[in-house]
């Protein structure tokens, strides 16, 4: 396992998503109260940290509150889209595609994601029943001959930490391409993140790269009319 647990950092951030998500003002002092009551025993994150997410994620508002930026909640209604994107595409280059078991209960122009997997099961080699269960969870897959080729988490905070982990099952030896897919904005969160060294080591080991969502919806726009793409063309999906 490349984390033993998930930081504290990036489960107070968690903390104060869904806190953002769930309510239309929140005060800063609402936010302590609750990241008091969830991290007891001296685990409180110091208040800079809270102020930096609070930061990323919320604008104030007239009354001192805090409220969630609308183009952060407008990017969380493009994961389905961007994980559409990638199915699409996979295939397109005669990949077999998976999209990860919790998002194919989502939707995209109201059809399930379930229905851009190539396959009902994964099946894949070598990997113990634990392993595969993990591997399932990964957003986007595109495999062949039972070997992941390409591996795509399409994430917009925290999650980042925990589709790192997942992709550790894969081994570094199977010289698997793995991609972190975000939006533009969100680029500070994941530079934010390298200065953590659990989350850096895993970054560096695994040869992460980055993808935007803008450059990935302009890529394939620019190959939605082709019925097949070439896999040395997916070197300018980045």
């Amino acid at each position: 396992m490349l984390f033993k647990q998930v930081p504290l950092s990036d489960r107070v951030e968690k903390v104060v998503l869904d806190m953002l998500r769930g309510n239309i003002k929140v005060t800063f002092d609402e936010i302590l109260q609750k990241l008091f009551i969830t991290f007891p025993n001296g685990l409180t994150p110091d208040t800079k940290g809270v102020v930096e997410v609070l930061k990323e994620y919320a604008t104030t508002t007239g009354d001192g509150r805090w409220r969630y930026k609308p183009e952060v909640n407008c990017r969380d209604s493009e994961h389905s889209e961007m994980i559409y994107y990638l199915s699409e595409l996979g295939k397109k280059a005669g990949f077999k595609v998976w999209v990860g078991n919790k998002e194919q209960g989502d939707a995209y122009k109201n059809e399930k994601l379930s229905k851009f997997c190539t396959e009902l099961n994964l099946k894949l080699s070598g990997f113990t029943n634990d392993e595969l269960r993990r591997i399932a969870m990964i957003d986007v897959l595109w495999y062949e001959n039972s070997s992941v080729k390409y591996i795509f988490e399409v994430e917009n905070s925290t999650s980042i930490t925990s589709a790192i982990e997942r992709a550790s099952h894969i081994p570094e030896e199977y010289e698997t391409k793995r991609f972190i897919v975000i939006p533009e904005e969100r680029q500070k969160m994941l530079e934010r993140k390298m200065n953590e060294p659990m989350f850096q080591e895993g970054y560096n080991k695994y040869k992460w790269q980055t993808i935007h969502y803008d450059a990935l919806k302009d890529f394939y726009n620019l190959h939605k009319s082709n019925k097949t793409l070439q896999r040395d063309g997916l070197i300018n999906l980045k």
